[in-house]
Parts: structure tokens; C-alpha cells; sequence
């Protein structure tokens, strides 16, 4: 078997691990945006409900816009003992599951 036989059967693997990990990502977000987060607005301000959601889903779309490329530029130029995404992905964990407990009841 070839060098490049071998390469591009574990860049298959990894592309398809890569896609299903998108799949779950992307269908958990789309519970939260759909069911949880309109029910949450609506407990806050029952009358302004719609309003409320919209200004929220917008200015996370805009910070989206903004974060995305901006941590992507800085993991690019990141040189660490763990890597270059390693950390980035560490920190984004740690302050999910802040967000998350500081959420929570």
C-alpha cells in the first residue's frame, strides 16, 4: 500500500468523525434556539416576547460574525506546548460551562 493510499484513508476517517461532530453540534444548538431560549424570553417578558428574541438571536448572530474570524486569526498565530487550537478550545470549554452554571437555577 501506497504512502497516499494510507493518507487518504485516515483524511476519509477523519472527515467523517468531523462531519457527525458537526451534525451533533449543530442539532443541539437548534434545540436551544428553537425550544429553550424562545420558552426563557418568554418567562422574562411575556408581552415583548418576539422583540425580545429577535434583538437576542441578532446580536448573537453580529458577535458571531465578529468572534469567529477574530479567534481563528489568533489560533492561527497561537504557538503552545499543546498546540495551536488545543488552548483555544480549552478556554472556550471552560467558559461554556461558566456560562452554563451561571445560567442555570
Amino acid at each position: 500500500m501506497l504512502l497516499a493510499d494510507k493518507v487518504r484513508g485516515r483524511t476519509s476517517v477523519l472527515m467523517a468523525s468531523l462531519a457527525g461532530v458537526t451534525l451533533a453540534v449543530y442539532a443541539n444548538y437548534a434545540g436551544i434556539l428553537s425550544a429553550l431560549l424562545p420558552s426563557q424570553v418568554e418567562e422574562i417578558d411575556p408581552e415583548n416576547k418576539i422583540t425580545n428574541l429577535a434583538v437576542i438571536v441578532s446580536v448573537s448572530a453580529a458577535f458571531t460574525i465578529i468572534a469567529q474570524p477574530l479567534i481563528g486569526a489568533l489560533s492561527d498565530r497561537t504557538r503552545s506546548r499543546l498546540g495551536r487550537r488545543a488552548p483555544w478550545m480549552l478556554a472556550g470549554s471552560l467558559a461554556a460551562a461558566a456560562f452554563l452554571f451561571a445560567w442555570a437555577d
